[in-house]
């Protein structure tokens, strides 16, 4: 109900603020606005992991309209929208419609969860959904207010920035971890070049990770990159091979008997490891 009431909220906001546009301009931040809130809406009722990429995408957008619009409207009318838009962007992103949009991926009896996004590549998703939000907006705009030649050019361009950003952020749906029969797949591809099956034969421990523990960087394999708040370590009773990823698209293998991962809900993660290192 949130997501679908937001044309009333957010949507009445936006055409008063517009309302003194041309009519081109007008009909076109319509179509693109209405076109985001269906995105949204779909993304929401068929989950899967293009589904929460997109909501990654959409999900700030009607907060970011409220701001854009405040000054045309009341106060109380900016408040209500904007509580109405942080409410529906927050649950668009929460760890629950990220689940369901991980395990809808998983096959048979698998169980599919998210890792947690690093903090740094919270601000550069961040960065990268407003310059999608920006490639979507200005050259559309610039051709319906008849700026042909300038719109044209910025409408290409975005496009193709457009295309090269959204992979950009969809590479961090495909950060997840599965527990299958065999044990647990963890399969990151900002580190890991390949999924790695830890088999729940050589899983001897896996518990929370504070920092302190005395673990061997040597034959440690750390995916977190930077998110250490719900930190997990899986230790291993003998070392597996390990193909990294380093800069330059180069791969770098590894021998390691202890892995740290950060799952977007560590208890739960904890709750559900317990048969596997029995």
């Amino acid at each position: 109900m949130l997501w679908i009431s937001l044309p009333v909220t957010v949507g009445g906001m936006l055409a008063d603020a517009i309302d003194s546009w041309g009519h081109a301009p007008v009909i076109t931040l319509s179509v693109i606005a209405y076109g985001a809130w269906l995105l949204g809406l779909l993304a929401l009722l068929l989950p899967s992991a293009k589904s929460y990429t997109a909501l990654r995408i959409v999900g700030g957008l009607p907060a970011i309209a409220v701001v854009a619009a405040a000054s045309s409207s009341s106060m109380w009318l900016t408040l209500f929208s904007g509580v109405h838009a942080a409410t529906a962007g927050v649950f668009a992103l929460s760890a629950l419609v990220a689940n369901a949009c991980a395990q809808t991926q998983a096959y048979g009896d698998e169980i599919r969860r998210p890792l947690r996004t690093p903090p740094v590549f919270c601000v550069i998703t961040t960065i990268a959904v407003l310059l999608i939000h920006a490639s979507a907006l200005v050259g559309p705009l610039l051709l319906a207010n008849g700026r042909v030649p300038a719109g044209s050019i910025l409408t290409v361009v975005g496009l193709a920035l457009g295309a090269v950003f959204i992979r950009a952020v969809h590479s961090l749906s495909k950060r997840f971890y599965v527990f299958v029969p065999a044990g647990l797949v963890v399969a990151d591809s900002l580190t890991l070049a390949d999924p790695v099956l830890l088999p729940s034969e050589h899983i001897v421990r896996i518990q929370a990770f504070d920092g302190a523990d005395n673990h061997d960087p040597a034959v440690t394999v750390d995916t977190r990159i930077g998110a250490t708040i719900g930190s997990i370590s899986i230790e291993l009773n003998e070392l597996g091979s390990f193909a990294l990823r380093g800069s330059r698209r180069s791969i770098k293998m590894v021998e390691a008997s202890c892995v740290l991962i950060t799952p977007l809900r560590a208890r739960e993660f904890v709750a559900m490891a317990a048969p596997v290192s029995a």
